[in-house]
């Protein structure tokens, strides 16, 4: 199974300049989003605080204005319903009388809702009987094999380049003998005759 990943913050930004609303403002991101079912991120990603409006500060009106949406963070999740964000950010304060921003800095929606597969472990095939001892006696080695039957997947248990394979002593007991194989000796066929010693006589 995957291990849970918890989700972790980046250090805030430095803050940013004083509006003319008094103002400022840091912000900060996801460092590493929350995977197969890590905490969350629990905290704001923006904060305000209060401060001196600069002396270049006009008095004429206008509304506040928002910048552009950030990209979607990655997924929460990779299957069974996760959660990616957005944000944008103030682009100019509402000054004087002016219309102030409406809507939030952050946006939520669901994402990968597709069913989690179940994890599917490795499974072998049977094993095959055991081969023929290497030796009969003062110790020898006999094997056996099985294949893979099942592969793993969606983060199953691996299988084990190992597990292919075992091996096992046999014929452990001392030589002596009664066990060695008789052998029974065992002629060429003869040869053609060669030609007589002797043209007559005996």
């Amino acid at each position: 199974m995957a291990v849970p990943i918890a989700c972790q913050w980046a250090d805030w930004v430095d803050w940013g300049p004083c509006s003319c609303q008094g103002l400022k403002e840091r912000e900060r991101s996801i460092a590493v989003h929350a995977k197969h079912g890590g905490l969350t991120c629990v905290g704001p990603m923006r904060e305000t605080d209060q401060c001196k409006p600069p002396s270049t500060c006009s008095s004429g009106e206008a509304d506040c204005s928002f910048g552009l949406w950030s990209a979607w963070s990655e997924c929460t999740k990779t299957c069974g319903g996760g959660e990616r964000y957005h944000t944008r950010s103030v682009a100019k304060q509402a000054q004087d009388q002016g219309m102030g921003c409406q809507g939030g800095l952050e946006a939520v929606e669901p994402c990968n809702m597709q069913p989690c597969h179940p994890p599917v472990d490795c499974k072998y095939t049977p094993w095959s009987p055991w081969g023929a001892c290497s030796r009969s006696c003062d110790g020898g080695e006999h094997t056996r094999s099985r294949s893979v039957a099942v592969a793993s997947s969606f983060g199953g248990h691996e299988c084990e380049e190992a597990a292919l394979e075992q091996r096992a002593a046999c014929g452990s007991h001392p030589c002596d003998a009664g066990d060695l194989t008789k052998v029974d000796c065992v002629w060429t066929n003869w040869a053609e005759w060669g030609e007589c010693s002797s043209s007559c006589g005996v």
